[in-house]
């Protein structure tokens, strides 16, 4: 924001944003799991931890590919109500989705 001279009065941050409309922390966790993770990325139930404190998301557990790993992160932050997405995801194969180990 800057005030009526053109100078930098405050910064509005997405999570300053995200306040007028707040979304329960256990709502984003069932769309992160069910919808992101089990429905759209094929991941099974379980593998992934999934924690929500405040709209920040927490991800845990092994993926099946490395390659879902960036795929899984941009999701969530698409997700409505999320503020930020941090992870300590590791990976059953480095091989890309769709391709064959040569």
């Amino acid at each position: 924001m800057v005030d009526d001279a053109g100078g930098l009065a405050g910064i509005v941050s997405r999570g300053d944003l995200l306040r007028v409309f707040p979304r329960r922390d256990p709502a984003i966790r069932e769309e992160i799991t069910t919808d992101v993770l089990t429905r759209t990325l094929g991941v099974a139930p379980g593998a992934i931890t999934v924690q929500v404190t405040g709209g920040r998301v927490r991800l845990s557990g092994t993926m099946p590919h490395g390659g879902l790993i960036p795929v899984a992160v941009r999701l969530c932050e698409s997700v409505d109500g999320v503020v930020d997405v941090t992870h300590d995801l590791g990976a059953e194969s480095d091989t890309a989705v769709g391709t064959s180990p040569r």
